[in-house]
């Protein structure tokens, strides 16, 4: 996975990114709302690791943004390409990025873990609006990635971009959450 670029291409993405959580199935629309609502970072963490169902969410990586590039979850290490540093974000510090060659790079998150399907949630905050990619996974099944052409949010899979139709505006915080279930493909 790839956070701040989009896999191939000059779509760098310029503004911050904090909290992403990678979970190996889809979660539920009720889900993604207690996330949204519980703020992220710690909070939601703490709560899905604290749930007797923890091992239902499957959240497999996490990566606060606060000044580490280790996941907390599994220990993966993310690599930092170009100029990604760190700045005050939603939730303590996050990854910033320069929009001209800075982006993570999070290999094989996913490894290892029974994947159902996938939930992508982070949190972004864009200093510019168009042409950027917030993340970007893999170039098989599962490739997916969030854009933004003329400040509009756009989802992309291999063979098909969906317009949210929801304007981006610089400085504002942004809840991103994709989700795949492999089973249904929804």
């Amino acid at each position: 996975m790839v956070l701040g670029r989009a896999r191939a291409g000059n779509k760098y993405f310029t503004g911050t990114i904090d909290d992403v959580h990678l979970y190996t199935r889809a979660l539920t629309p009720a889900e993604v709302g207690e996330m949204y609502t519980k703020g992220g970072n710690n909070q939601a963490v703490d709560y899905y690791l604290s749930q007797p169902r923890h091992s239902a969410t499957k959240l497999c990586c996490y990566l606060s943004g606060d000044q580490t590039l280790t996941d907390t979850i599994r220990d993966i290490n993310a690599v930092a390409h170009g100029g990604v540093t760190y700045q005050d974000g939603l939730f303590g510090k996050a990854f910033a990025f320069n929009g001209t060659d800075s982006f993570l790079e999070v290999m094989n998150p996913f490894s290892g873990s029974g994947m159902e399907g996938f939930t992508v949630s982070l949190w972004v905050k864009p200093t510019a609006t168009t042409n950027f990619a917030a993340f970007n996974m893999g170039e098989t099944l599962l490739s997916r990635g969030t854009y933004a052409d003329s400040g509009v949010l756009v989802l992309g899979t291999s063979a098909t971009a969906y317009n949210s139709g929801v304007t981006i505006a610089a400085g504002n915080w942004y809840h991103y959450v994709a989700t795949l279930d492999v089973a249904s493909q929804s």
